[in-house]
């Protein structure tokens, strides 16, 4: 099967493909790793954010309607509900990352 691939990369990537005990690959771990606590910190500051939000809406009568609610209109302010949107947005990312990093150590053992 390699035969049937040019030389180089391309015969190089059949024969590692062509039986699982050529399959060894670099796992990155510290880079993985590096990448994950990134996206804790990013996260971190946004939760940070969400909680002085919620501070500043229940000193706030027009505002606190949002801390009792997960519904959203329209004509709401809003600012809690953008902020949910980035946080759900780097959540998902991190815990991608930290799966595949997962399955990768598992993979590695």
């Amino acid at each position: 099967m390699e035969k049937d691939n040019v030389e180089g990369i391309p015969r190089l990537s059949a024969l590692l493909d062509s039986n699982d005990s050529f399959c060894m690959y670099r796992r990155f771990g510290d880079e993985g790793a590096r990448i994950l606590l990134a996206k804790e910190i990013e996260l971190d500051q946004l939760v940070q954010e969400l909680r002085r939000l919620d501070k500043d809406d229940e000193a706030s009568s027009g505002l606190d309607y949002r801390l009792h609610t997960a519904e959203y209109k329209d004509t709401w302010d809003p600012t809690q509900k953008n902020l949910l949107d980035k946080i759900e947005v780097k959540l998902d990312k991190y815990c991608e990352i930290k799966v595949d990093l997962y399955l990768k150590s598992i993979i590695a053992e």
